[in-house]
């Protein structure tokens, strides 16, 4: 975040300035209703590069996303719609049918419903996972099960995402009971959750963004919107 956003964020956290937070959500409304009802404005997202390992001479960067405070913000209240229903009788947040669509032997980032974080602290969720992991491999081991352990990673897996096949396959299972104008609405949400203007890019941090060699980059001014899901962004782990 800017020095500037990290002013505002330390004002909200407390929760007696009432003016700053007013404010706060006046101009994360007015972002919304921006972004949704102008067909061409995106989320403008800006990169940094992280080390990621040292690879055939050259240092290879994980590029990680960012987006101005008010943005952020805008994006978790927009995600909000997808994820949670509401129970009428206590106001209590419930899964939406699409939350209901991730495995429940699903240890990632799982969305939470408490109220007061987005996901479920992750601390929680890979102690869960390495405990099951390993009662799973001691008994395996015991039993003879199985002869062979197979670890697995994705690589370049955020930027390898397609947002039109999640597009596709979210829409596909949104709730058929909903009028036609707040289909739309949810569809063009996801639409811009999924999508987003990339900051200028240097030449040489355009290798970096891309896995290619600048040879292999035809024209840098055709590189406007993210490539893949924007991975650092507070929603895009979800998605």
């Amino acid at each position: 975040l800017s020095r500037k956003d990290l002013d505002l964020l330390y004002k909200l956290n407390d929760a007696f300035n009432k003016e700053i937070i007013q404010e706060t959500i006046s101009n994360v409304h007015n972002r919304i209703k921006e972004i949704l009802d102008n067909e061409s404005e995106y989320f403008h997202v800006l990169v940094y590069f992280k080390p990621k390992k040292y690879e055939n001479n050259k240092t290879i960067f994980r590029p990680l996303h960012t987006a101005s405070l008010i943005d952020q913000i805008a994006m978790i209240a927009m995600l909000q719609i997808l994820v949670y229903d509401i129970d009428p009788s206590n106001g209590r947040l419930l899964p939406s049918e699409l939350s209901h669509l991730i495995p429940s032997n699903f240890y990632g980032n799982r969305i939470s419903y408490n109220g007061t974080e987005l996901f479920k602290p992750w601390q929680e969720q890979y102690h869960e996972y390495t405990s099951t992991a390993n009662d799973r491999l001691s008994s395996y081991c015991e039993t003879s099960e199985y002869k062979y352990e197979v670890s697995l990673d994705l690589t370049n897996f955020f930027p390898s995402i397609n947002p039109q096949i999640i597009y596709n396959f979210i829409s596909s299972h949104l709730p058929l009971r909903l009028k036609e104008e707040d289909l739309h609405i949810l569809k063009t949400t996801l639409k811009k959750l999924l999508i987003f203007n990339l900051c200028e890019l240097t030449p040489i941090e355009l290798t970096w963004y891309l896995h290619k060699e600048k040879k292999d980059i035809e024209n840098s001014d055709k590189y406007v919107y993210a490539k893949g899901l924007p991975q650092g962004l507070p929603h895009t782990y979800f998605l």
